[in-house]
């Protein structure tokens, strides 16, 4: 796996789960009713060095971490999105968490010149964002989330910089209370439907289509859809606060800030037949351990949190404090991404790309494309992993015409109703 460091590094999407380090309750300490805190009694500790960061990390077997970028090229990442020729583009939250200071939010082109996996090429794309949240490349550009707005930014002269800018939708945040950077709308993810999905978290409103008039505006108080085509936003079941991801099914995944692995049991449509019939949450939780599921960290806790948890405990402040514990569970969950496929390779150099179907403790059954199933053993195993790979046999467009391309395409939908 590969990873952006920067000072306050939201690392979306991770391996499952990642926690968040954010620190506005520490900036919030020096300022709240419990009793002046002495500066000297809340030390911060040093910044990593990029170059050390990756010592830091300690991995499943299997997994494997890479540096391809790191200040001064970005600063404050906190979403990515690639685009058709493996540009990244990134998000940075500068102004977090001032809600009145200058508009520091905004995105970064980065790209690799010469071939070596890093990222070499750092270019300012879009500036002058409040608290800019989400991002997803589309029609030769990208859409930003910058609540109360979605906007699509394009560069047409091929310098890097954006130099079109057009709000397409706006309202985000309209109809909430005091703004809040953790409570901004985001992970803008594409959905089997051809759809546009995202999450709106404390950013409820009233969205407008700025590119159509004519259209209706569409009241939004929990996740949402959008047709990218016309740009028309429809209001889909359950709530989340950052991340989320699809199966294969098209199933959405989502997690919030203590709950980190949820689904939806069913769709807004449904809910939406019977308007005299009060339908449960389709958000449920769906981790073994519950919310708030135990962690375990390798570094030292800050003092600022060991501080805010006995304040809470003493009722001085509210919050949730996990029965006095200052960490150690889920606080900030914040990303998860869903593995289609694993690699099993044996001793005898044998390998099988797959969905893992069957697991005991003496083998493992893995589904290949077409349906063939291979059992193998876990003594005969050289290395199992984790793959986001095609299960389209590998290198296979490399033989083939655009026309066969096209022509396979609709082979496979041929059959779907």
């Amino acid at each position: 796996m590969r990873f952006l460091v920067s000072r306050t590094s939201w690392l979306a999407p991770a391996l499952v789960l990642v926690a968040r380090l954010t620190f506005p309750d520490e900036l919030s300490l020096f300022a709240a009713q419990p009793g002046a805190v002495d500066p000297k009694d809340l030390p911060k500790f040093a910044p990593v060095p990029a170059r050390d960061a990756l010592n830091t990390f300690q991995l499943r077997k299997g997994f494997r971490l890479e540096l391809v970028a790191a200040e001064p090229l970005i600063t404050d990442p906190i979403a990515f999105a690639f685009d058709e020729d493996g540009r990244l583009f990134v998000v940075e939250m500068n102004d977090f968490p001032d809600p009145g200071g200058p508009r520091l939010g905004q995105i970064r082109r980065l790209e690799d010149t010469d071939g070596d996996g890093r990222f070499d090429k750092s270019t300012v794309f879009a500036k002058d964002l409040r608290w800019p949240s989400a991002i997803h490349c589309h029609a030769g550009g990208i859409l930003v989330g910058a609540a109360p707005d979605l906007i699509f930014y394009q560069d047409t002269d091929g310098d890097g910089v954006a130099d079109q800018k057009q709000v397409v939708l706006t309202g985000w945040g309209n109809r909430a209370g005091t703004p809040n950077p953790e409570g901004v709308f985001g992970s803008l993810n594409w959905g089997i439907d051809n759809r546009i999905h995202g999450l709106v978290n404390l950013c409820p409103g009233v969205i407008s289509n700025s590119t159509n008039p004519a259209a209706k505006p569409v009241t939004l108080g929990g996740n949402f859809a959008i047709d990218a085509r016309s740009m028309t936003l429809t209001v889909e079941a359950g709530e989340g606060q950052y991340g989320l991801g699809f199966n294969d099914d098209g199933r959405p995944f989502l997690c919030r800030q203590h709950r980190h692995i949820m689904t939806q049991l069913f769709d807004r449509r449904y809910a939406d037949r019977n308007t005299f019939y009060a339908m449960p949450s389709p958000t449920v939780d769906i981790a073994v351990e519950g919310p708030k599921a135990a962690l375990y960290r390798i570094s030292p806790e800050e003092p600022w949190r060991v501080l805010r948890t006995k304040w809470r405990v003493e009722g001085l402040e509210e919050g949730i404090e996990a029965g006095g514990r200052a960490s150690g569970y889920f606080s900030a969950a914040c990303g998860l991404t869903i593995y289609f496929a694993y690699l099993v390779e044996t001793k005898e150099g044998d390998s099988y790309n797959g969905i893992i179907v069957n697991e005991t403790a003496g083998s493992v059954t893995v589904r290949q494309p077409l349906g063939l199933e291979v059992s193998v053993a876990r003594s005969q195993m050289a290395k199992m992993q984790a793959s986001r790979l095609s299960l389209m046999p590998e290198g296979l467009e490399e033989g083939l015409s655009n026309q066969d391309l096209a022509d396979l395409v609709d082979f496979i939908f041929a059959d779907l109703p």
